[in-house]
């Protein structure tokens, strides 16, 4: 069985007030692997939006 896009970790980046808001990676992000966001409702969990960056450097 081939495993594909498996979660190794999660991390709370910050909370989001409804404006615009730059959070920064930590250093330490997905070095030589994708890394996917999600901005998610506080109130019942639901997921509002997404974003990913590639997996990078990976044969």
């Amino acid at each position: 069985m081939t495993h594909v896009n498996v979660v190794r970790e999660v991390r709370r980046l910050g909370d989001w007030n409804g404006r615009p808001v730059l959070f920064p990676l930590p250093q330490d992000a997905g070095v030589d692997e994708g890394v996917v966001v999600l901005l998610q409702a506080k109130d019942d969990r639901r997921i509002l939006s997404s974003a990913a960056r590639p997996e990078t450097g990976r044969d």
